[in-house]
């Protein structure tokens, strides 16, 4: 029986150093560089959404690992496409900064944004769109799924 506990404790603690070994070595460290400053930024951001009165929509396409085309629609407040507005699309994963990429992204003669993007990993992706029009500008957020390639 007391072998049968020590065994126990001794795969405890194992278990505990282990997970404090791997999570000290994946852990970038800081979450938000400055997560008060976000959180106004995040305020102004909705402020804008809501007076532009534009929308994006990710079209819905299965996403794989690799290389992908990502289409989307920018629409104004009248439902119309956004015509003639820069558009870059920045795409990071929730865990880390390893991969975060920065792509320029083109309208369609359908009034669609298409983008060529490279997602190296399956999962979930976190998906910004900037748009600039003129003088105006506004950013979105949008979660995706890469699927692993077969």
């Amino acid at each position: 029986m007391r072998f049968l506990i020590i065994t126990i404790c001794l795969i405890a603690v194992g278990a505990t150093v282990a997970t404090i070994v791997v999570g000290s070595r994946s852990f970038e460290g800081i979450v938000a560089e400055h997560p008060y400053e976000n959180g106004l930024a995040w305020d102004q951001v909705h402020r804008e959404k809501t007076r532009l009165g534009w929308s994006v929509s990710v079209l819905g396409l299965p996403y794989k690992t690799g290389k992908n085309e990502m289409e989307f629609s920018v629409l104004d407040k009248n439902g119309r496409p956004l015509s003639g507005a820069v558009v870059n699309v920045a795409l990071s994963r929730p865990a880390t900064s390893a991969l975060d990429r920065v792509y320029p992204a083109r309208c369609g003669q359908d009034g669609h944004y298409r983008v060529s993007v490279d997602l190296p990993q399956f999962g979930y992706w976190d998906v910004r769109i900037e748009v600039k029009q003129q003088n105006e500008h506004c950013s979105f957020s949008e979660k995706i799924y890469a699927e692993q390639r077969v």
